[in-house]
């Protein structure tokens, strides 16, 4: 069972490997100017929406055949 970010990472990887094909440097620069808007509002849940399309559209891949990013482990203190 898919979860609705995985569908939504999946419509939007859909929508945008057209564009990404035509110009990958312009286009990943723009999903990243968005994913800082996103985190100046406060709405770490488009975050991590154009977080994702962007590690699914970099690597290639259909969000439905690759595994998410792998969480980094808290850097411990002392």
């Amino acid at each position: 069972m898919r979860s609705e970010h995985d569908k939504t990472v999946q419509a939007m990887f859909s929508l945008d490997e057209r564009l990404y094909k035509k110009d990958p440097t312009h286009f990943i620069k723009g999903l990243r100017q968005k994913m800082s808007e996103a985190v100046e509002e406060l709405d770490f849940e488009s975050f991590a929406l154009i977080r994702d399309e962007i590690y699914h559209l970099e690597s290639k891949q259909n969000p439905l055949t690759v595994s998410k990013p792998r969480k980094r482990k808290p850097l411990s203190g002392g």
